[in-house]
C-alpha cells in the first residue's frame, strides 16, 4: 500500500460494523463515504463559524453608545 496516499484508522469493531452497513446502504466504499462525511462536517463547521461571526457583528452594530 502506498503510505503517501492511504492511511489506516483504528475504530472500535462495533462502530466499524455499523459503518460498513451504512456504506453498503449508500453504495459507497468506506474510503469514499469517509471523504463525504468529512467534507460535510468541515462545511458545517465553517457555516457555523460564519453564522457566529455574523451574529457577533450584528450585535455589535445594535449596541447603543451613550
Amino acid at each position: 500500500m502506498d503510505t503517501t496516499k492511504w492511511k489506516s484508522v483504528a475504530i472500535r469493531v462495533d462502530v466499524y460494523d455499523k459503518y460498513r452497513k451504512y456504506c453498503r446502504k449508500e453504495k459507497r466504499s468506506p474510503s469514499d463515504q469517509l471523504e463525504i462525511l468529512m467534507s460535510e462536517a468541515i462545511a458545517a463547521k465553517r457555516a457555523e463559524k460564519k453564522e457566529i461571526a455574523e451574529l457577533k457583528a450584528a450585535s455589535s452594530n445594535d449596541r447603543v453608545v451613550l
